[in-house]
C-alpha cells in the first residue's frame, strides 16, 4: 500500500501544473476533469514549482527503495512456493526485479508509440526515443537471460 500511495502522490505532484494549465484553456467535460484532478490547487508560483520538483526527487528516491522492497518480497513469495523447482533458487529475487524492469521498458515503448501516433497533434513518433528504449531493453534482456 505504501508503494501505491507514493506513486499516486508522485503522479499528482508531477501533473498538478499541467492539469491546472489545461483546466484554464479547456472547456466542457475535459476542463472539469482537469480541474478536478488538481484537487483545487491553484498555487502556481515559482517557489511552489521548485518545491514540487524537490519533492519529486525525494519521493522518487523513496520510491526506488519501495519498488525494490515490493518486488523483492514478491520474488521471495514466488521463491517460497513449491510449484516449480526453479522458484527454489536464491536468484529468484533479482530475476523478478529484472523482469519487472524489462516489462516496464516494453510497456513504455508501447504507450509512447501509441500515444504519440494516435493521441498527439503531430502524429509523429520520435524514432530516437524508441531506439534508445529498445537498446536499453536489449541490454536488460541479456541481463535477464544471464540470470536465467
Amino acid at each position: 500500500m505504501a508503494y501505491l500511495i507514493l506513486v499516486l502522490i508522485e503522479i499528482y505532484i508531477a501533473f498538478r501544473v499541467p492539469f491546472y494549465r489545461l483546466s484554464k484553456v479547456t472547456s466542457g467535460f475535459k476542463g472539469k476533469l482537469y480541474k478536478l484532478l488538481t484537487f483545487g490547487s491553484t498555487n502556481m508560483s515559482e517557489g511552489r514549482i521548485k518545491t514540487d520538483n524537490f519533492l519529486l526527487v525525494v519521493l522518487a528516491a523513496i520510491g526506488i527503495f519501495l519498488a525494490f522492497a515490493f518486488h523483492g518480497y514478491i520474488g521471495f513469495i514466488f521463491g517460497a512456493i513449491k510449484a516449480r523447482p526453479l522458484w527454489h533458487n536464491p536468484l529468484m529475487i533479482p530475476m523478478f526485479i529484472i523482469s519487472a524492469i524489462l516489462s516496464g521498458i516494453a510497456l513504455m515503448i508501447i504507450i509512447y508509440s501509441f500515444s504519440f501516433r494516435y493521441l498527439s497533434k503531430s502524429k509523429k513518433i520520435d524514432i530516437s526515443i524508441v531506439s534508445g528504449l529498445t537498446k536499453l531493453m536489449i541490454w536488460v534482456i541479456l541481463l535477464d537471460l544471464f540470470f536465467d
